[in-house]
């Protein structure tokens, strides 16, 4: 208040307005991935920034005896100690960025058998230049820059990813070309439930109705299409492939507030991420 009653309200309202330029921001609904302008966030200085601040993050956490793991890398840390604490498993990181999860369950003691795990990110070569940086010795994880082809992974995790994808099920061909076991989904962008009013174009032929559109994403001061998934068809779809869904929740730790949202109707408003688990 003291700080207030001092400063012209004008310098108030500029701060605000950049704080809130910062917040990630759902605009409009359309039709098709295409219609929607790519201004390639993950070139930007300010992701890249995010990953530099994360990896430091990672880099300075003292291990232990009861790590503090950063949900909802807690629930793929339990499932990776599972697999891992008998066996050598490797695991593909689609999208990984600069591998500042795998540093992040490392640094701060939550994979209990690292040195049984072989990890590799998948992403663009300016991204995962930053995670190099920060290998040590001990680190077990290498980067490449497509999915490989005739190599197979015990494990595909899809952290965030999937919904900045135009085409998600080639993308799912590919990455089931590797043959893992296991994939773990966290934080996808959409939802599954039936809500009171939709779309007509989002009308199954069944008559069933599904949450899936497109929106315009604005975050680290760039625009991108972000695909809004049925999660349930998603799931479906992996299963079809002989895998079992083994467990399935919304992410209550992060919230999106209405206010994110920007000439999106708000019976299409996702409030929460989601987390898909699936074994075979």
């Amino acid at each position: 208040t003291f700080l207030r009653d001092l400063t012209p309200p004008l310098i108030w309202r500029v701060a605000r307005y950049f704080f809130k330029s910062n917040l990630p921001k759902y605009i409009g609904v359309y039709k098709t991935f295409q219609e929607i302008p790519q201004e390639n966030q993950w070139a930007s200085d300010l992701w890249l920034k995010q990953q530099i601040t994360a990896l430091n993050i990672s880099n300075s956490q003292i291990v232990d005896y009861l790590p503090n793991i950063r949900h909802p890398q807690d629930l793929s840390v339990l499932y990776l100690n599972q697999l891992s604490w008998q066996n050598k498993i490797t695991v593909l990181d689609f999208g990984g960025a600069s591998g500042e999860v795998y540093y992040h369950m490392v640094r701060g003691g939550g994979l209990l058998y690292p040195d049984n795990i072989d990890w590799t990110v998948v992403d663009a070569p300016n991204i995962f230049e930053l995670g190099k940086k920060f290998k040590s010795d001990r680190d077990r994880i290498s980067y490449i820059n497509e999915i490989p082809v005739g190599h197979q992974f015990d494990v595909v995790n899809i952290n965030t990813v999937l919904h900045y994808i135009d085409d998600i099920e080639g993308v799912i061909e590919k990455l089931l070309n590797v043959n893992p076991n296991h994939i773990i989904l966290t934080r996808l962008f959409g939802c599954a439930d039936n809500k009171a009013a939709f779309m007509p174009h989002m009308l199954l032929p069944t008559g069933e109705r599904v949450i899936e559109y497109f929106t315009k994403n604005y975050a680290f001061g760039r625009h991108c299409p972000i695909h809004v998934l049925n999660i349930k068809k998603l799931a479906q779809a992996i299963e079809q492939h002989g895998f079992h869904l083994i467990y399935r929740a919304s992410n209550m730790e992060e919230k999106l507030s209405p206010d994110a949202y920007s000439g999106v109707p708000q019976e299409l408003q996702i409030y929460n991420t989601s987390h898909l688990f699936f074994a075979r």
